[in-house]
């Protein structure tokens, strides 16, 4: 079963943007008598939010973007590419991402605060798709091969620029989706029919993840200190889970979600991400702190509201949706 992780959020809610807008606002959220500040704004999908508070995100158009903390927003694009779409970024502010290139072949770039872009590719890939990039410089993503049997693998591009291949042993598919500043890696991988989570540290040491009672275990975030979040299904439906660094697992969720996606793991170990609900068909947004429940919140004036990334200073970015059918951008500020 594939969920989505953090920063792969096209099976959330397409975009599609009307008037330019900022505004600042309170609301109520998270644990009780907590207020939290929004600025809002039309551009792109966010995708990530360094600790400065500069977001990286797709759009508008075949573009992609950064936007500063003062609202100060950058536009580019892979020379040659019919799509640019940005998937996170540093503290740095080098983003990377996928583009399409003339062929339609997803493929890999970097882009550095000076603006220069580094495009790259997987060995053997039919498509290359980087997710995460820490300060250290290394890129982790996963990429396909089809010859004649389609596969995904892992992968790591250090900063120096060498690409290598980061499988599970003995699993058919490897997907990547969570990478520290120390260099250890979360996802999952299929072995047979399995579904399984997995933990790899900087020296190639792999560990297991698996929620009791889950048939499917998906980690997709890890912080700076070994705490690990993601997903897990079980008869139940699908909820969260945060992995501590001893490994002890305690699961969490929301009465009456059907869909749970974390999105952002901080150093203090606040976990943000988005709840769905069938019975209407909305997001709202949830924060969990470390040791707490996980408190709802939503933009105001919105009818949907979907995080898609946090960072260390619990700074959440996202897109929420307005009754009259119009996507929109947003900073949540604790």
């Amino acid at each position: 079963m594939r969920l989505i992780s953090s920063c792969s959020m096209n099976s959330l809610p397409a975009l599609g943007f009307a008037l330019s807008a900022s505004l600042c606002v309170l609301l109520s959220g998270g644990p009780a008598g907590a207020t939290a500040s929004y600025t809002t704004f039309d551009i792109g999908q966010p995708m990530g939010i360094n600790t400065a508070g500069t977001v990286a995100g797709y759009g508008p158009g075949a573009n992609s973007y950064l936007r500063a903390i003062d609202g100060t927003v950058t536009t580019f694009a892979v020379p040659g590419a019919v799509q640019t779409e940005a998937t996170g970024l540093n503290d740095q502010d080098t983003v990377i991402g996928f583009f399409f290139d003339a062929f339609g072949v997803p493929r890999g770039f970097m882009r550095t605060s000076d603006g220069t872009i580094t495009t790259f590719d997987a060995p053997h890939s039919s498509g290359t798709y980087p997710e995460r990039i820490n300060n250290r410089g290394e890129i982790i993503g996963t990429y396909d091969t089809d010859d004649g049997v389609y596969h995904v693998h892992g992968f790591i591009r250090t900063a120096g620029g060498k690409i290598r291949t980061l499988d599970v042993p003995g699993a058919s598919d490897t997907y990547i989706h969570g990478l520290n500043g120390k260099g250890t890696i979360v996802g999952d991988y299929m072995a047979g029919t399995d579904d399984i989570g997995f933990m790899r540290t900087a020296d190639g040491t792999i560990t297991t993840i698996d929620v009791p009672g889950a048939t499917y275990t998906g980690p997709n975030l890890i912080n700076i200190k070994g705490a690990v979040a993601g997903q897990y299904v079980d008869n139940a439906g699908v909820h969260g889970f945060v992995r501590a660094p001893d490994g002890t697992i305690a699961t969490f969720g929301l009465s009456g979600c059907d869909e749970f996606y974390p999105v952002g793991l901080n150093r203090a170990g606040v976990v943000a991400g988005a709840c769905h609900y069938a019975k209407d068909n909305r997001y709202v947004g949830f924060v969990k702190h470390a040791n707490g429940a996980p408190g709802k919140f939503r933009v105001p004036g919105s009818v949907s509201t979907v995080p898609s990334g946090m960072n260390d200073e619990g700074i959440i970015c996202g897109i929420y949706k307005t009754a009259d059918g119009n996507w929109h951008d947003f900073l949540r500020i604790p």
